[in-house]
């Protein structure tokens, strides 16, 4: 709940700010005991009504047409004929003295939580990882789906980021964060060098901000910086990671235009939701021959409409697109060292190992063996 303080411009149409309490002018006056409570009472003003706090700490509540705005009661307020309040403690209880012509009727309830939910509050919880990756070499990231939220920013190279059937290319400085439960799968054909970080922040309260590149700016650098530089070993450096991070998010979501939802799918986003289905199909179907009429019947469509939303969405075809991903698959199992070329081929679902070292050399313009040379 966002409290703020009383002014003049806030009670423009609904009362003003007394420097002092007329108690001579009101015959009615009652002292009401405020305990917290999950409801409170919704006030209406017949007439004049003043308002002075008496101990504890109070707040006022004025409702308007379509929200409330809440504000920290310390000085005496006088409301005009009409307005709809609530008294309410910050803590426990407080007490408010009440002066009027008459006293103010009680024309409803309101839920306190309803007045919780209604404020912009980020719900930032916690940090679950934080690494920093610097590969020499290409890079391939099988890809995952997991609830909480995932922000990339690239520090050296370019990195490829393919979610929700887009492929959004991070640049040197350019970072992005990945939305609750999206699966996504990254890859870079040059060396590069990232942070990650995994986070949470509440179910949905990072929308507006997700799935989407964002270039650097002048007031996000000096986070960065300090993140990059953090050690764990620093005192309260948990604590400290995820007050940048919260401060980060913060001026990203005022930096974000309020959008109201779309009322129905638009036909880019079922595209979109092929598109990503065929990818996550792609990779789980990695060791064997996936054809590509068996994955446009998977999906649903047509396999000149796949072919098309592929050169859309990617920028490429679906069999281009399944060959380089099986290749970075055999770029992990190199590296790994456990297995021979020929055992690769064999897991991989290539018809040999000369089929394979082709294929591999059509794609990285290089053969297998150069490739592991190339990683000495």
């Amino acid at each position: 709940m966002q409290i703020r303080n009383l002014s003049r411009k806030d009670l423009l149409h609904c009362g003003e700010i007394l420097s002092q309490c007329p108690e001579e002018e009101f015959p009615v006056k009652t002292r009401l005991e405020i305990i917290a409570a999950p409801e409170i009472p919704r006030y209406e003003a017949d007439g004049p009504v003043i308002l002075d706090y008496v101990s504890g700490m109070s707040l006022l509540v004025i409702h308007r047409e379509e929200n409330a705005d809440v504000f920290y009661l310390d000085r005496v307020v006088s409301l005009q004929p009409g307005t709809n309040f609530s008294l309410m403690p910050m803590d426990d209880s407080c007490c408010v003295d009440v002066l009027s012509s008459q006293e103010p009727r009680i024309v409803g309830q309101v839920s306190v939580s309803d007045l919780e939910n209604q404020s912009k509050n980020l719900q930032f919880e916690r940090i679950y990882t934080f690494l920093y990756q610097e590969c020499t070499q290409d890079f391939y990231f099988r890809g995952e789906s997991h609830k909480p939220y995932e922000l990339t920013y690239v520090d050296r190279g370019k990195l490829h980021n393919l979610v929700r059937g887009q492929d959004i290319v991070l640049g040197q400085q350019d970072f992005m964060i990945f939305d609750s439960n999206d699966w996504h799968t990254q890859y870079a054909d040059q060396p590069v060098s990232f942070l990650t970080v995994s986070f949470w922040a509440g179910e949905g309260s990072l929308s507006a901000i997700t799935n989407k590149r964002i270039p650097m700016r002048t007031q996000f650098k000096s986070i960065f910086k300090k993140m990059l530089t953090q050690s764990e070993e620093d005192a309260y450096s948990k604590e400290y990671m995820e007050s940048l991070m919260k401060i980060l998010l913060i001026e990203l979501l005022q930096d974000t235009p309020t959008e109201s939802a779309p009322q129905y799918p638009t036909a880019s986003h079922w595209e979109n939701e092929i598109v990503d289905r065929a990818m996550q199909l792609i990779s789980q179907n990695l060791h064997r021959r996936l054809s590509l009429e068996e994955l446009a019947e998977l999906v649903h469509v047509s396999v000149p409409y796949l072919y098309k939303l592929f050169q859309v969405h990617l920028g490429t075809s679906p069999g281009k697109y399944i060959a380089k991903i099986r290749i970075e698959e055999c770029k992990i199992l190199l590296r790994e060292g456990q297995m021979s070329m020929g055992q690769i081929a064999t897991r991989m679902g290539f018809s040999s190992q000369q089929q394979f070292s082709r294929q591999f050399s059509a794609i990285c313009g290089i053969s297998p063996t150069q490739y592991l040379r190339s990683l000495r």
